[in-house]
């Protein structure tokens, strides 16, 4: 097997390794850099896909291998807000297989010079912080997070969301789960441990609103995303309260955009702060949403105070067409779909789709982690 990655950044090379090789032990990586065929900026989720699927194409062409990954971010305007956004896409020689992510706000001097000075978004970010060289390692991420995620991490996610199809092919196919399981893979959070501060760290390390945040309560009865929420703000503020209350999203059971799947976000937020009276209310909501003429669902945080809201976008990937079509044509949640799909009961609260199709490689809690910290991001800085 081998398997080529259309790019000579390390961090890029680094993650592709480190997710294909799990699904495909002893393969032969090489790698080169290769044009995307779009801007270097790409405007939309559209054209940073397209650049993906470009980069995975000739990569796997020029070097005749097995699969080709490509690997493209982009700066894009999401319900009215410039964010960052990244996307991976996988080509065996017949299909596409796609994964994304990591929407988060961008700062205002970032903003300015790549909307303003025509400036890549890593030149950006080197001079936002007094560095060079930021996007072959911490990049944007790690930076707006200030260490709670990073690229290599984020491209990781994605990647694991990409490869889904290739990892549960009878899923994709439309065969139940009990006939074939995919094997089990070796999950990517422990590797992660180091890239997330400890709660013994001190918290003045965070030093915008963040920091002095006492209470925050989760509009939601789903532990998983209590959990992911807790476990976050613990490393952030410790002795931060963090309780669970349900709350309505006030938008259809399937958000079919990322605008709808972000309002349902934000009205769990609202009513949750209200109902509690909790420093910040956070809202949680999937969904599914249409680019470049393909579904793909789609998660979304939003974090309200009273005032203003943050918000960041985490899991984006290719459902498995049945699913697709229950969801659109008879108007089935995701969740009962998967049900129906696996054989099995409550996978939402469980592993959830990601868990399923990447076979463990990723889980929901996982998913939901990193939409708060995109959420969070902004109020992590002064």
């Amino acid at each position: 097997m081998i398997i080529a990655v259309g790019s000579d950044n390390p961090v890029k090379i680094a993650a592709a390794k480190d997710v294909a090789g799990r699904g495909y032990p002893g393969a032969n990586f090489i790698n080169g850099r290769v044009a995307s065929g779009v801007s270097d900026n790409p405007s939309d989720d559209a054209e940073a896909i397209s650049g993906a699927k470009e980069r995975a194409r000739r990569v796997r062409k020029e070097f005749s291998a097995d699969l080709g990954i490509g690997l493209e971010g982009g700066i894009v305007t999401v319900d009215g807000r410039l964010m960052t956004a990244g996307w991976a896409a996988v080509c065996d020689g017949e299909n596409y297989h796609v994964g994304g992510g990591g929407h988060l706000a961008l700062p205002p001097s970032a903003v300015r010079g790549i909307v303003e000075e025509g400036k890549e978004l890593g030149e950006a970010m080197d001079d936002l912080v007094g560095e060079k060289g930021t996007k072959r390692g911490r990049g944007a991420i790690g930076i707006l997070t200030r260490g709670l995620s990073d690229r290599r991490r984020a491209y990781r996610e994605i990647l694991a969301y990409a490869f889904a199809p290739l990892i549960s092919r009878r899923l994709y196919s439309g065969d139940l789960f009990p006939a074939e399981a995919p094997p089990a893979l070796k999950p990517l959070r422990p590797a992660d441990a180091d890239a997330i501060p400890h709660p013994s760290r001190p918290s003045h390390l965070f030093d915008g609103s963040a920091a002095s945040i006492a209470t925050i309560v989760v509009g939601s009865a789903n532990p998983l995303k209590l959990r992911a929420v807790a476990e976050t703000a613990g490393r952030i503020r410790p002795g931060c309260r963090v309780s669970a209350r349900p709350a309505a999203s006030g938008v259809s059971d399937n958000p079919l955009s990322n605008e709808e799947t972000i309002a349902g976000a934000l009205e769990r937020a609202r009513a949750a702060r209200k109902s509690a009276g909790a420093g910040w209310g956070v809202g949680l909501e999937g969904g599914m949403t249409l680019i470049g003429g393909e579904w793909y669902t789609c998660v979304w945080c939003v974090i309200w105070d009273g005032e203003a809201d943050t918000r960041g976008g985490g899991v984006h990937f290719q459902l498995p067409p049945p699913v697709i079509r229950a969801v659109l044509e008879e108007g089935k949640e995701i969740g009962r779909c998967m049900d129906e799909l696996t054989g099995m009961a409550r996978t939402k609260r469980r592993m959830g789709a990601e868990g399923i199709l990447t076979a463990g490689l990723i889980d929901r809690t996982a998913g939901f982690v990193s939409s708060f910290i995109y959420a969070l991001s902004p109020r992590l800085h002064p």
